[in-house]
């Protein structure tokens, strides 16, 4: 074939055949490979050997060790492990749980995996504190909680938590006492009783009227205050704590508002202080 003719069908650009249209340059290109590779062994250079080329994974990674595979697979487990207690400082907070990738869950990139567990380690660390900061404040709220449930159901002071080790195991304890102490008290004929002055209901039957609505205030003079409907006088001698905090019992939360009646129905008054209603539930 015509010299000109192969030089027209290819072109050398950048030290690269390119082919232009025929298969002549594919043979050329492969002859100058060789032609290279016959000169660099010339010069001293060593053939590469096929052990010396590095096996790479689908995604690029080289091959891991037994030994690697074993920290890797740990690795994630701990990721998996972290993860969880991140979620469950969350929900004790009441935040949004987190969405985490489940891209190191799949990898086979060891330092990849190291990091995302780091990452994982230091977010749960910091949720903890935060939520053992937490759990200590709504601690002192279960056990006050627990006192007044207590005082409602003519129960004595409860056992000190003192010898309870831990913030989440005094936190847990506190919690359930008062779960407990609350599912007892509403299910106590004082608080049903209580609750029918209030509303004028037994159970699913109206009986009454009832003394009005936890912010209710009476037109009489001199007037009535909240769900239990008491006079300034009332509330000074069985509630002043809350008199002093919130004013008249129509700014009181309901339990607190319960609370008082509670005092006064056990200082020996028992429903005297409302003796239409208590009369409509049967109690006088």
């Amino acid at each position: 074939m015509d010299r000109s003719k192969v030089r027209s069908s290819c072109q050398l650009v950048g030290g690269l055949l390119l082919k232009r249209g025929t298969k002549i340059c594919f043979s050329l290109l492969l002859a100058l490979i060789v032609s290279i590779s016959a000169g660099s062994t010339a010069l001293g250079d060593p053939p590469i050997a096929p052990s010396d080329v590095p096996t790479v994974t689908s995604d690029y990674i080289p091959a891991l060790s037994t030994t690697q595979q074993v920290v890797l697979a740990q690795t994630k487990s701990q990721i998996v492990t972290y993860s969880k207690l991140v979620w469950q400082w969350e929900s004790l907070m009441g935040l949004r749980r987190t969405r985490f990738s489940t891209g190191a869950l799949r990898t086979h990139n060891l330092p990849y995996a190291r990091w995302v567990l780091k990452s994982r380690r230091q977010l749960s660390g910091r949720l903890h504190a935060q939520a053992n900061r937490q759990m200590v404040k709504r601690t002192q709220f279960f056990l006050a909680d627990a006192a007044r449930l207590r005082m409602e159901l003519g129960m004595g002071r409860a056992r000190s938590l003192m010898s309870v080790q831990g913030v989440e195991a005094r936190f847990s304890v506190a919690r359930r006492r008062v779960r407990e102490l609350t599912k007892e008290w509403q299910s106590s004929s004082l608080y049903a009783d209580l609750m029918c002055i209030h509303s004028g209901m037994q159970g699913s039957r109206r009986v009454g009227s009832g003394e009005g609505g936890m912010t209710s205030v009476s037109s009489t003079n001199p007037p009535y205050y909240g769900g239990w409907q008491m006079d300034i006088t009332f509330q000074l001698k069985y509630g002043r704590q809350f008199y002093d905090r919130w004013g008249t019992a129509d700014h009181w939360p309901a339990w607190a508002q319960l609370e008082t009646a509670v005092t006064a129905y056990r200082s020996g008054r028992g429903f005297g202080p409302w003796p239409n209603t208590a009369r409509d539930c049967g109690l006088l």
